[in-house]
């Protein structure tokens, strides 16, 4: 569940409903067709902006989390690049914001990689200390998807206003699981994925502040307000709006169920000598719980 949840029986039946409406039209189409699924579309925008706290406009919808890191990173970086080219990340990043960052390096870029302590937690201190006058973006991830420590990106967000440096948090593993603000938070950039809170695989969206400078990295047409061009996966983004709404509303009952679970493999767990649980104790997910043993 962590790589990716089952579908949700109720996003079944949403994704169901809009196929058996004929539901086939091009939200570019400027005919009633076409009309439709622009209506359809807003409606799902406005379920995983509502998830996140932020404005429908400020919603980009993706192909999945990966794209959507790809997209906050470069997009920046290839914006902000007559400002500098300096990023600060950590050692701790997904795949997909690692190898990004890897690549804009063989670009010339410079990258700062903070460290974390024994629970894999960032001090803000140290992302503080890491900025330069040439940094042009912070990207860090708000949950650890291995060890499922939740990151505090609310101080790193204070810090980054303060240094007129724009943050992007990798919220795939977090996103639908946990409560998440982006106004408290102080990102202008955040990552989620469907396939994490119950929705389909192959779609994402990519949260972006308003007025933040970023690239397109794909180029074609008008879609998603000239910032991803490409028809959009209609049928993945019905489920997503679907599953947004089924996450925001079933959270509670959720959180509660699986931190049950948590708890009772936790103490079984300790009976056991030298094995050790991994990540912080408090600031975790709730459905994730990582161990070691000795020796192995």
């Amino acid at each position: 569940h962590i790589s990716a949840t089952p579908l949700h029986p109720k996003v079944r039946e949403a994704i169901t409903d809009y196929v058996q409406r004929d539901g086939f039209g091009n939200p570019l189409s400027q005919h009633r067709i076409g009309d439709s699924a622009v209506e359809a579309l807003e409606d799902a925008r406005a379920k995983v902006a509502q998830l996140i706290n932020a404005k429908p406009q400020e919603i980009v919808f993706t192909s999945g989390g990966t794209e959507s890191n790809n997209h906050a990173i470069k997009g920046v970086a290839f914006a902000k690049a007559k400002k500098g080219k300096h990023i600060v990340s950590t050692s701790i990043e997904h795949q997909s914001v690692a190898r990004t960052l890897r690549v804009l390096m063989k670009m010339g870029y410079q990258v700062t990689a903070v460290p974390v302590d024994k629970y894999g937690l960032v001090n803000p201190a140290d992302v503080e200390r890491a900025i330069q006058e040439d940094t042009v973006l912070i990207s860090i991830m708000h949950a650890n998807n291995e060890i499922g420590t939740i990151q505090p990106i609310s101080a790193i967000g204070r810090i980054a206003k303060e240094r007129n440096v724009l943050l992007h948090t990798d919220a795939v593993a977090s996103g639908g699981n946990i409560p998440i603000d982006v106004e408290e938070l102080g990102v202008d950039l955040l990552s989620i994925a469907a396939n994490q809170f119950y929705g389909p695989s192959g779609v994402g969206a990519l949260y972006i502040r308003q007025k933040t400078a970023i690239v397109p990295l794909i180029d074609g047409g008008t879609q998603e307000s000239n910032r991803r061009a490409g028809t959009q996966n209609m049928l993945g983004i019905i489920g997503m709006g679907k599953a947004a709404e089924l996450a925001r509303l079933e959270m509670p009952q959720r959180t509660q169920h699986l931190l049950m679970l948590k708890k009772a493999m936790i103490e079984r767990l300790k009976t056991i000598d030298e094995v050790y649980i991994n990540g912080h104790p408090d600031m975790c997910l709730p459905g994730l719980l990582s161990f070691s043993v000795e020796y192995v």
